[in-house]
C-alpha cells in the first residue's frame, strides 16, 4: 500500500493508485469500492502492513453504516457526469480526426449521427470504464442494504442478482471487448448504455 498525494502514477506498467492517509480513511469508512476492491483483492508489494490489515479487518468485520449510501449515490452520479464527459470529449476528438482526413461533409455527417458507423476511440474507451464504476457504486448500495459486508466486483460477475447489475456485466463485457480489439465501437451501443444507466439512477437512488 502506498499513501501519498497523487492519485494516479504508473510503474513498470503497474497502476499506483495513492491518497493522503486520511482520505483513504474516509474512503474506506464510506466502503468506496475504488479502494476497497484493491484491498480485498490486490496483492501486497510494499508498504504499512498495519494499515493493510487495520483496513480489511475493518471490511470484514464492521457492518456498514446508513450514512454510506449518500455518498455511494453520489460517486455514483458524479462518475456517470465524469463519464458523460470522456464520451463528449471523444466524440469531438472523433470528429475533428474525421474533418481533417479528408472526408466530405456527407461522410462526416453519416458517421457521426449515423448509428451503423463502428470505430476505435481510446477517450470513448474510459468513458465506458468510468461508467461502469457508476454502476458498481449504485450495485453496492443494494448489496450493503441487503447484509453484506464485504463486496467485489468478482461476486457482482459471477452472481449478478438483479437489473443494476446485468446492466454492469453487460457493460463491462463490451467495455473490455472493445478495448482488446474484439469489437468496434459504435454510438448505437453506447447511447443505450448510457441511457439504460440513467435510467437505473433515476429509478434506484
Amino acid at each position: 500500500m502506498i499513501f501519498l498525494l497523487k492519485k494516479n502514477i504508473f510503474i513498470n506498467n503497474y497502476d499506483l493508485n495513492q491518497i493522503e492517509i486520511n482520505n483513504f480513511y474516509f474512503k474506506l469508512f464510506n466502503r468506496d469500492i475504488e479502494y476497497t476492491e484493491p484491498l480485498l483483492t490486490g496483492n501486497y508489494f510494499f508498504g504499512d502492513k498495519k494499515i493493510l490489515k487495520q483496513s480489511k479487518d475493518f471490511l470484514q468485520n464492521k457492518n456498514p453504516e446508513k450514512e454510506i449510501y449518500d455518498y455511494l449515490g453520489k460517486r455514483s452520479i458524479e462518475t456517470f457526469l465524469q463519464a458523460e464527459n470522456f464520451y463528449s470529449s471523444g466524440k469531438n476528438d472523433l470528429f475533428n480526426k474525421l474533418a481533417i482526413s479528408g472526408e466530405s461533409l456527407s461522410s462526416v455527417k453519416d458517421k457521426i449521427f449515423k448509428n451503423n458507423f463502428n470505430f476505435d476511440s481510446e477517450i470513448i474507451n474510459k468513458s465506458l470504464s468510468i461508467l461502469t464504476y457508476s454502476l458498481s457504486y449504485l450495485a453496492s448500495i443494494k448489496r450493503y442494504q441487503n447484509g453484506e459486508r464485504t463486496i467485489t466486483i468478482n461476486q457482482i460477475l459471477n452472481n449478478p442478482i438483479n437489473d443494476i447489475e446485468k446492466q454492469f456485466f453487460s457493460l463491462r463485457d463490451y467495455f473490455k471487448s472493445c478495448s482488446k480489439g474484439e469489437k468496434k465501437l459504435s454510438f448505437n451501443k453506447i447511447d443505450t448504455y448510457f441511457n439504460e444507466t440513467k435510467f437505473l439512477l433515476r429509478r434506484n437512488i
